[in-house]
């Protein structure tokens, strides 16, 4: 068990990660698979096969999807956020396994994160459900999101960066520096007399919060990895850029070491707009259900890209996207997209597609 337990404390073999990682699997490229335990490789492989099986017998439409989302809110249970449900959408899809293998969380795996943080996620996705059909998918909806989302979050990393940019400005040694930050993280006590509304629904505009990204592969020491695909992608993103002197190839190039670096505060307004403004295009030259899908999945990739604000980033994001989707008609994904900077357009929406499929059908059985 204990290496099943380490298996799940590596994201790459759990949930849809294997539908775009399978035929590369299967085909004999394991660059993924062979940095793992050799258990973690078998899980893998058993993940792939079923999945591939259960995908011919499983695959629906984005407007047989529409029918039944149709349905389900005729009955008025989309607009009664579950946390055996709802919780879930908060959560990746290893995360989840994960906390419902564990003693403490498995009747209730959501509780993995706090209490406040859950309520805070269930009310901001009540409010966006509760919204007009017609409201603006604008900057403001999208910071009225986040403060509603993160009305009691303490924002971490925020603290920390201004405790050791203080740090180096005073001439506190490092070490000092992170016994502040250590303090900070387990009382929750701000140690800059700051006041964190002001990081509720604002963006980031100082350069003290320029946020690096170092892969989205967590491994089991967590550290954190690129695959090469990855890497790639996110040096072809338009609002990311990469420090190349940062880049360490490893396990026979299957993995690398690399840092990379959201966009920098004091661009995120304008980004957004043109962001939500390229939406706005893209949608009124939809054609399907599909093509709405993939606007808005590109939508969520570029805004990943940006990470407008200091913290929520991903939860904020998957809630407008979310209001975009009942706008059209089509319900939310069941779990976050985790590795949406590596999917292609293509992937990203078969992905939504199975998480919409898993949405109604948890909500029907809850009902």
């Amino acid at each position: 068990m204990k290496e099943v337990e380490e298996c799940t404390r590596v994201r790459v073999w759990g949930g849809m990660i294997v539908m775009f990682l399978g035929m590369r699997l299967m085909m004999g490229d394991v660059f993924a698979s062979s940095a793992l335990p050799q258990p973690c490789r078998e899980l893998l492989r058993d993940a792939v096969r079923a999945r591939s099986e259960g995908r011919r017998v499983e695959s629906v439409t984005a407007r047989e999807l529409m029918a039944e989302y149709k349905d389900l809110r005729s009955n008025g249970n989309d607009y009664l956020p579950l946390p055996g449900v709802d919780g879930q959408r908060l959560i990746n899809e290893a995360d989840w396994a994960r906390a419902k293998a564990t003693e403490s969380f498995e009747n209730e795996p959501w509780m993995i994160y706090s209490g406040k943080t859950i309520d805070d996620w269930l009310a901001a996705e009540k409010w966006v459900n509760s919204r007009p059909l017609d409201q603006l998918v604008d900057s403001d909806l999208l910071k009225e999101i986040h403060r509603r989302a993160m009305a009691h979050h303490f924002f971490t990393g925020a603290e920390n960066r201004r405790i050791l940019k203080q740090g180096r400005e005073v001439g506190r040694t490092v070490e000092e520096s992170l016994v502040m930050t250590r303090r900070v993280a387990q009382e929750e006590v701000s140690a800059m007399a700051l006041d964190h509304a002001q990081f509720r629904g604002s963006f980031r505009t100082e350069s003290v919060d320029q946020l690096p990204h170092r892969g989205s592969l967590t491994l089991a020491d967590e550290g954190r990895r690129f695959t090469p695909i990855e890497l790639q992608r996110v040096r072809e993103h338009p609002y990311m850029s990469v420090d190349e002197s940062s880049v360490k190839i490893e396990s026979g190039g299957k993995l690398i070491r690399a840092t990379a670096r959201y966009l920098a505060p004091e661009h995120v307004e304008a980004a957004v707009a043109e962001t939500l403004t390229v939406l706005q295009a893209e949608l009124k030259q939809s054609q399907s259900p599909e093509d709405v899908i993939r606007a808005t999945q590109r939508m969520v990739r570029k805004m990943v890209g940006i990470h407008p604000f200091q913290d929520g980033n991903g939860r904020t994001i998957r809630l407008l996207a979310d209001s975009v989707y009942r706008k059209h008609g089509l319900p939310p994904p069941l779990y976050p997209n985790e590795w949406d900077l590596e999917m292609s357009d293509s992937e990203a929406v078969a992905y939504a597609l199975k998480g919409m499929r898993d949405y109604i059908q948890s909500k029907s059985a809850a009902r």
